[in-house]
């Protein structure tokens, strides 16, 4: 049996029984893809003294929709928290989602899934008092398989750079997903916790 699927602009084979076989799509093309920011907040301007947390987390499902979630703690006591969620056209949102997915999985300096020298899964090291964490995770529901990355970077959700991102190589790959992943959802203006 010979068939076509398209998706969201994204077209792939179906195998002999008739079903979409795993080694016929991205990996995370069926999934859903959870980026988590925590940021130091520091007491006062220009000082190294911590004061709290921002938590951003931003949930993208293949669907479409979306949901970002942001809080502000301070000493271990939860204050500010905002979520927003997609609005609009679903179909929209499912098409940048799917054009993300191409991108990390063939981009040459972006793609995650490759050989030996891009980004390894796994987790870094204590990025300290300075530096935000940034948990990257691809939840596969057609492989049934979760891929994640952890590692430091410099920025919030909203001012996230790739400069100072580590410690391992081509963890700057991370930062331009989000990047690309917040952009096609909220934007870095509309992000409200922060300010």
């Amino acid at each position: 049996m010979v068939c076509a699927l398209v998706v969201a602009g994204v077209s792939t084979a179906c195998d002999n029984d008739g079903g979409v076989g795993p080694g016929t799509l991205r990996v995370g093309q069926l999934s859903q893809i959870t980026v988590s920011l925590e940021t130091p907040r520091r007491l006062g301007v220009g000082t190294l003294i911590p004061a709290g947390t921002l938590s951003q987390t931003l949930q993208r499902e293949s669907s479409g929709a979306w949901t970002l979630h942001e809080g502000i703690s301070y000493r271990g006591l939860g204050g500010d928290e905002t979520i927003s969620r997609s609005v609009g056209d679903p179909g929209v949102f499912a098409s940048e989602y799917a054009s993300l997915i191409v991108r990390i999985n063939q981009v040459t300096g972006l793609k995650l899934f490759t050989d030996t020298t891009t980004l390894k899964q796994g987790t870094s090291a204590d990025c300290g008092s300075v530096l935000s964490k940034i948990r990257f995770t691809i939840e596969d529901t057609h492989r049934g398989e979760t891929f994640h990355w952890t590692q430091c970077v410099d920025g919030s959700l909203t001012d996230l750079t790739t400069v100072g991102a580590g410690p391992k190589a081509g963890a700057s790959r991370l930062v331009v997903a989000t990047q690309q992943a917040r952009d096609a959802t909220v934007g870095p203006d509309e992000l409200q916790a922060e300010q």
